[in-house]
């Protein structure tokens, strides 16, 4: 997915990248597939599950004493609202801990090693989806959170997704400024991944259709994951970044600026709660020393997190994030009606979708029954032939017999012209040896022909001369006798008898 195509592009372009999943044979699997692309990458796997706040403390432990600094975070690990839903290992609805308090602790226990670095960034992968987060934006008590019955799968995914979103921009305005950090949130658009695999069960009967809709959309409107990726990428190397100094920003396909769509995404009194919140949850679940690394005290780690600047600064950091809000508003009611319009063409476009789709089906039935009624006027057309040609006395039995075998032939002719046609080039080749063997045969019969006349010619004459001289007469025993001879005695002789 996402994940994996943002490992590859950073690794091969020379990044130090570590790659932090819950099943370490995939990340092994991935890392092996980027040293086949760039042998030189320095890649390597670090094992943490979100669903559990100790391994996402043991993997920020492990960062922070092997790690001088971090340059780069990106947030992108995520799921489908959990079905049935369910509570982590901690107490805490799956969805939530997974798509936001497990990166808000990764976060807050490798902060010191982002802020070492001279300009980090931090690029949070939320959703479009998080603009059906409810209206009063998200819940800050564990009751809440965990509460189920009065919330669908979609409304619990997006209130994770804004979750996320408004975490990013809390964490601008906590270090934005004062560590130079580039903390910017985004939604890669639709993803034609396997993270929505499963998710027709919770439907019941309508699955089908669920599984049927949310494939026609990634056919249709889902981004490649090379292509979401980009838009990741952007936030998290581009120059354009700390040219322009985007922080706090919300951005969407592909690398393109826009606004949060929920009223909630951009309070900043929401989001200090939030930040209070998710803490003293992860102290309630792993103790009051939750964000205590090493020799750390609490003392020190406070100073991590809490605001050193002065009133006055403070004072008039908030003015001016209240003339951004303002701002942001203005944009946000501009945009909700742009929603609303892609909404509503959005929908035109699903309905139209399904009526080529009907239509498309009534054709394909409307063919067959054509075709089975052609090929019934064509029997009854060859029936009616060979009723006419019977009553006519045209063919007898024997004849629609050879017909029949005709048509075998033709049938075996066109097989041989098809699938045969070396076995014809070679049957050709034999018949025109057997041509030119036959005129040369022509050619010897004709020569030895004219050698025969000339030698019938040649004893036609002797046969002449041989009668030209028995006109005369013979002598045999003191009498006279003629004697005559035919051609079939003479034939033989090439000179007459001597006196």
């Amino acid at each position: 997915g996402l994940g994996r195509e943002t490992a590859i592009r950073l690794a091969v372009a020379g990044a130090k990248v570590l790659v932090l999943c819950r099943n370490e044979q995939k990340g092994e699997n991935l890392v092996d597939e980027i040293k086949v692309i760039n042998p030189k990458a320095n890649c390597k796997v670090v094992h943490m599950d979100l669903a559990s706040l100790q391994s996402v403390r043991s993997c920020g432990v492990n960062l922070r004493q092997n790690l001088s600094k971090v340059d780069i975070l990106i947030l992108n690990a995520g799921r489908t609202a959990a079905y049935p839903p369910k509570l982590s290992s901690d107490g805490i609805e799956t969805t939530f801990q997974e798509n936001y308090l497990g990166h808000f602790y990764l976060t807050r226990l490798i902060l010191p090693l982002l802020l070492a670095s001279e300009a980090p960034r931090v690029v949070t992968v939320s959703s479009s989806c998080h603009r059906l987060a409810p209206a009063c934006g998200v819940r800050v008590s564990l009751s809440e959170v965990n509460d189920s019955k009065h919330s669908t799968l979609i409304q619990t995914y997006a209130h994770s997704k804004l979750a996320s979103l408004m975490f990013a921009q809390a964490l601008d305005r906590k270090y934005g400024k004062k560590g130079n950090m580039f903390s910017n949130v985004c939604h890669p658009g639709v993803v034609a991944t396997n993270l929505t695999a499963g998710v027709e069960k919770a439907f019941g009967c309508a699955g089908p259709l669920v599984r049927w809709a949310i494939d026609t959309r990634n056919k249709l409107l889902a981004y490649a994951p090379q292509e979401a990726a980009l838009t990741i990428l952007f936030l998290a190397s581009s120059a354009e970044v700390e040219r322009q100094e985007i922080r706090g920003k919300y951005f969407i396909p592909i690398a393109t600026r826009s606004s949060p769509k929920h009223e909630k995404a951009s309070d900043v009194v929401l989001g200090s709660e939030l930040w209070k919140f998710s803490e003293k949850l992860i102290q309630r679940c792993l103790g009051s020393e939750a964000f205590v690394v090493a020799s750390e005290t609490a003392a020190e780690e406070e100073e991590v997190h809490t605001d050193t600047e002065p009133k006055k600064e403070k004072n008039k950091q908030q003015a001016e994030e209240l003339e951004e809000q303002k701002k942001e508003d203005e944009k946000i009611k501009n945009e909700k009606k742009e929603l609303q319009e892609m909404r509503a063409k959005e929908q035109g476009f699903i309905m139209l979708f399904m009526k080529l789709e009907r239509k498309n089906a009534d054709l394909a039935s409307r063919v067959g029954e054509l075709k089975s009624k052609v090929a019934r006027l064509k029997a009854k057309n060859s029936n009616l032939r060979l009723q006419k040609l019977i009553k006519k006395d045209r063919f007898n039995l024997d004849e629609l017999r050879r017909v029949q075998r005709y048509q075998e032939e033709i049938e075996d002719l066109k097989f041989q012209l098809f699938y045969g046609a070396t076995k014809k080039d070679d049957k050709l080749q034999e018949l025109l040896h057997q041509r030119d063997s036959l005129q040369k045969m022509v050619q010897t019969e004709t020569t030895r022909r004219k050698e025969n006349e000339g030698i019938l010619q040649e004893m036609k004459h002797q046969l002449d001369q041989v009668k030209s001289k028995a006109a005369g007469s013979w002598l045999f025993s003191g009498e006279t006798e003629i004697v005559s001879f035919d051609e079939e005695e003479t034939s033989g002789l090439e000179h007459p008898p001597a006196e």
